[in-house]
């Protein structure tokens, strides 16, 4: 990963590398989140006795063969211009599905039409005409499935944002 991110530190605009790469405060979420799946690891499991294996499982009532749904992440097209519509594509392509943003770079039609499967919306908690309007386009477009995030009550102290001039902000 830590070669990913070097390319991608030289390839986006300082401004768009410190959204990407950055947390809040001191960054102790990030670096702990960080160490949490630095702690994960794959166990091959060979000569087991296991004649057929398979990933495919339900996921909100849809059927996917990858149980590994890709998250909503806010402004994607900050870091490639296909954004989330690329994004959709891939989980497609590898039998899952993506959770489209409320932050996205493209509207939930645009992604619903460069699409086959219906995906999955995700909303911050909100009540009124705006939240409304985005669970019936969600709905309209195929989206079946709402996740609803609440990690994100207020907005973080972002200072490598602030340092570069960053003014993007959660909905």
């Amino acid at each position: 990963m830590d070669d990913y991110r070097r390319r991608a530190s030289r390839r986006l605009p300082r401004m768009i590398w410190s959204y990407v790469d950055g947390g809040a405060d001191d960054l102790i979420t990030l670096a702990d989140n960080r160490a949490a799946f630095g702690r994960w690891a794959l166990r091959p499991r060979v000569l087991a006795g296991m004649v057929k294996c398979g990933l495919a499982t339900t996921v909100a009532g849809e059927p996917v063969s990858l149980p590994v749904l890709l998250a909503p992440t806010g402004l994607t097209g900050l870091s490639h211009w296909r954004g989330d519509v690329a994004a959709a594509r891939a989980a497609e392509r590898r039998g899952t599905r993506y959770i489209l943003s409320t932050a996205s770079s493209w509207t939930i039609e645009e992604v619903a039409a460069a699409t086959g499967d219906d995906h999955f919306f995700q909303l911050y908690p909100k009540s009124g005409p705006v939240a409304e309007s985005l669970l019936r386009r969600a709905w309209d477009s195929g989206n079946r499935v709402m996740f609803l995030t609440v990690d994100a009550p207020v907005t973080g102290n972002r200072v490598g944002d602030a340092r570069t001039a960053w003014a993007a902000r959660p909905c």
